[in-house]
């Protein structure tokens, strides 16, 4: 424990020591910067130099115009003074080493920008040298406080003892009583003739208020008193206090009880400060017991114990082999005896129960519904009793629901879960079958006889879920394979099983054909049936003539008709005649093609023999 005490005093940064005095120097406890090192920089000219020293010293540099002075080196080219030995070089005898600070680095004009020194905690001594005051130069040095008031100042003109072409000039301030109070420092200056005027400063030396002192602090333990020791890393003698009467240059208080102890400390001067430290009270205790019971039946519980202070506190559990752990798990149900030690020997018991728990619930039964038309509409119906409250369904890891029906299932092997409030659960496979498929075929045909209703359709059925219900074109017909009392057409079969699963069969059956009556002999204008050469048939039968050609023996074509119904007027069939005129006795040829009803097409040829 380390603190900084606000009493006027040289301060010794011991634990920055070695930091310090790689980039200043450290003197009887004050910090000279000379630029000949700078933190985590190597010195050249032209450096800028701003926050380097803020780390180890507290300490920025800046100029008031907003930009930052830079390093400048003995010797030319010229940076910030010129004298009689040279640029940048001072009168013999004057030792400023390799660098030294200037404002810009260049030697111009008769006023400079002011260079600014900030400091993060306020000092009380402060000192430093300006290089080669002469020729009516005027150097102003001026000290302010947190609330930018001036609380110091001094100035410098040519011709006061120590300045000098290429002399060092050296002065300092050294602020009374106990409390430091600088914050900023401002050091400008001006040539109040014709020529050049540049800045050019050396050898900086502060020093903090406040004394460096640390303390050890052993905490009360298992009925061994507290005990506060004073270490200061300065020189300097203080003197220790714990009622701000009595002090003491022993800096050791022993038997202290725990609490909060304000620690005076006087320094040679008579100035005072204080601080406060606390001693603990390190006895362990459990400041927090986490306890998980069983659950499910399982060897699942915990324990977790939270020891305060704890001081590699050594656990042992029913008198097994102490050691570090504090949190177990797997525990089965039963008293659990703690006793803890810590490395005070301080010791804790305690005595803890893991209680049992119920079995997850039992799965009874599970049932299932095939799904019969392979149309996702199979169902598991779950039976479940015991565990914790309510219990709660799942299928394949779906979100539970408190319905143990599952609807609307396909063929599957199912994973049916119940679980339980204690989130118990239990699971089991179930198969949803498919039901028995119809599987229907044609096995024959026979198209019905002219016009008549006597058409049959025989199938090959296997399959289906129970009895079968047969439907021919929209009426239920007898359950039997051979379908008969047909008439020619479309026919739409379906077959529906007591599930209510259906397959359905489209069957044609070929029109329904009727004789046809070609006359061998025709005379014409003879009345009675022989007179034209015209084709009959049954009534109903409305077949269509599509080609009616009459040919005679030569290959002539004698009469052509086409596209008319055969149970048109006499009108259109053949008479006998060509052109008008009555052919001559003898053979000819016809050629025709009929279409049936269904539109099927026949050609038929032969001869007719024309009489007189």
């Amino acid at each position: 424990m380390q603190i900084d005490f606000p009493f006027k005093t040289i301060l010794t940064l011991l634990l920055l020591q070695a930091v310090l005095t790689l980039n200043g120097q450290v003197e009887n406890g004050c910090i000279t910067i000379d630029f000949e090192t700078i933190p985590n920089t190597t010195p050249q000219s032209g450096t800028t130099i701003s926050t380097q020293f803020k780390n180890s010293f507290g300490l920025t540099f800046s100029l008031e115009n907003g930009s930052a002075p830079v390093l400048a080196m003995v010797g030319p080219p010229v940076e910030a003074f010129g004298s009689a030995w040279g640029d940048d070089t001072p009168a013999p005898g004057v030792d400023i080493g390799q660098f030294f600070i200037t404002d810009d680095g260049s030697l111009s004009g008769l006023v400079t920008s002011p260079l600014i020194l900030t400091f993060d905690i306020p000092i009380d001594t402060f000192a430093g040298c300006i290089l080669d005051m002469d020729l009516s130069e005027v150097f102003f040095i001026e000290a302010f406080d947190e609330f930018n008031n001036v609380i110091l100042s001094e100035t410098i003109v040519d011709g006061d003892p120590g300045t000098g072409d290429g002399q060092l000039t050296c002065w300092g301030f050294n602020l009374p009583g106990c409390v430091g109070a600088i914050y900023k420092i401002r050091f400008s200056g001006t040539r109040t003739q014709s020529g050049q005027f540049g800045l050019g400063m050396d050898n900086f030396n502060f020093c903090y208020t406040g004394a460096n002192i640390e303390f050890d602090v052993k905490d009360f333990s298992c009925d061994v008193p507290g005990e506060i020791t004073i270490l200061s890393t300065t020189s300097e003698t203080y003197e220790y206090s714990l009622d701000q009467t009595n002090f003491t240059t022993d800096n050791i208080f022993e038997d202290l009880d725990p609490g909060l102890y304000v620690i005076f400390i006087r320094d040679s001067d008579g100035c005072i400060s204080s601080v406060s430290v606390e001693i603990l009270d390190i006895v362990p205790y459990f400041s927090n017991v986490k306890t998980i019971h069983t659950s499910c039946d399982e060897i699942n519980g915990e324990i977790e114990l939270i020891i305060e202070p704890n001081n590699n506190a050594m656990v042992s559990v029913n008198g097994g082999t102490p050691d570090l752990q504090t949190s177990f798990s797997d525990l089965p149900s039963g008293d659990y005896h703690f006793s803890v030690i810590d490395e005070n020997g301080c010791k804790l018991d305690t005595m803890l129960t893991i209680d049992g728990s119920l079995p997850p619930p039992e799965i009874t039964a599970v049932e299932s519904i095939p799904d019969y038309c392979n149309d996702s509409n199979g169902s598991i119906t779950v039976t479940a009793m015991g565990g914790v409250g309510e219990l709660m369904y799942s299928i394949n890891n779906d979100p539970f629901q408190s319905s143990p029906t599952f609807e609307g299932l396909p063929p599957a092997i199912y994973e049916v879960t119940v679980i339980d409030e204690d989130l118990c659960m239990r699971s089991e496979s179930i198969e949803i079958d498919l039901g028995d498929e119809i599987l229907a075929s044609v096995r024959k045909t026979k198209g019905p006889d002219c016009l008549e209703l006597n058409g049959e359709i025989e199938l090959n059925i296997s399959g289906g879920n129970g009895n079968l219900t047969f439907i021919v074109d929209g009426i239920e017909v007898p359950s039997n394979t051979l379908i008969s009392d047909l008439n020619s057409g479309i026919h739409e079969i379906t077959l529906i099983d007591e599930q209510g699963c259906e397959t359905m069969l489209t069957v044609v059956l070929p029109c329904s054909s009727c004789e046809l009556y070609f006359p061998n002999v025709i005379i014409p204008d003879f009345p009675g049936p022989n007179e034209k050469f015209k084709v009959s048939t049954n009534i109903n039968f409305d077949a269509n003539v599509k080609l009616y050609n009459i040919y005679d023996r030569w290959g002539g074509l004698v009469y052509s008709k086409s596209n008319f119904s055969i149970h048109t007027s006499d009108d259109i069939w053949w008479g006998g005649y060509f052109d008008n005129t009555k052919v001559v006795l003898g053979v000819y040829t016809y050629l025709t093609i009929i279409e049936d009803p269904c539109g099927e097409e026949e050609v038929y040829v032969g001869d007719v023999t024309v009489l007189r």
